[in-house]
């Protein structure tokens, strides 16, 4: 039997060196598409995990030294003479943050605590005042909230990274597996009917 001239005759050829160099590259962008974004966002993710020191700010005011530590949504208050670094006990502490104020009740000999204080700003504006026996007076401070989480949506060039990474590695997973259907049919029209 003659075969078909009309249509046309698809032959199975080994691939070439195009077609080797094409899949090995295909395969490299899969890997680097899987591998990049593991190495890129992991380090980013277990420094956010992990916990810092309290922020802290210390001053003087008249006589007596102030050290306000921001931890567990309270703030603490540690009063001590600054003569000789003995605790100040029995006095009256007040902080006050933007709109916020805050009375600190005396918890033990020279500690003091209120809250909740949970500013959402990375800054904070302090103004502290005591009435103490050792003095008293106001004085300004900031304090910096270094745990304050980023309030925006937005993951910046680490985000747009791995969607590209990953939008990179799924385009070239689908391409090679285009390729691997379409060699499929191809030999399985060349087999032709039986």
């Amino acid at each position: 039997m003659m075969p078909n001239r009309s249509m046309p005759q698809h032959r199975s050829t080994p691939p070439g060196r195009f077609a080797g160099r094409l899949r090995r590259l295909t395969a490299l962008m899969l890997l680097a598409g899987l591998v990049l974004p593991v190495l890129v966002l992991a380090p980013a993710a277990r420094a956010a995990e992990e916990p810092g020191p309290a922020p802290r700010v210390s001053l003087t005011v008249g006589g007596v030294g102030v050290v306000l530590i921001a931890a567990n949504r309270q703030l603490y208050a540690f009063l001590d003479r600054t003569a000789d670094n003995a605790p100040v006990t029995g006095g009256r502490v007040g902080v006050k943050a933007g709109r916020t104020e805050l009375q600190l009740a005396e918890s033990s000999p020279g500690v003091y605590v209120g809250g909740p204080f949970a500013p959402t700003a990375p800054r904070v504006a302090l103004t502290v005042s005591i009435d103490t026996a050792a003095g008293s007076g106001r004085a300004a401070a900031e304090i910096e909230m270094a745990h304050v989480p980023v309030q925006s949506g937005g993951g910046g060039a680490l985000r747009l990274l791995g969607w590209v990474l990953g939008l990179a590695s799924a385009g070239g997973i689908g391409w090679f597996g285009w390729r691997q259907w379409h060699g499929r049919r191809r030999g399985l029209a060349d087999a032709g009917p039986a």
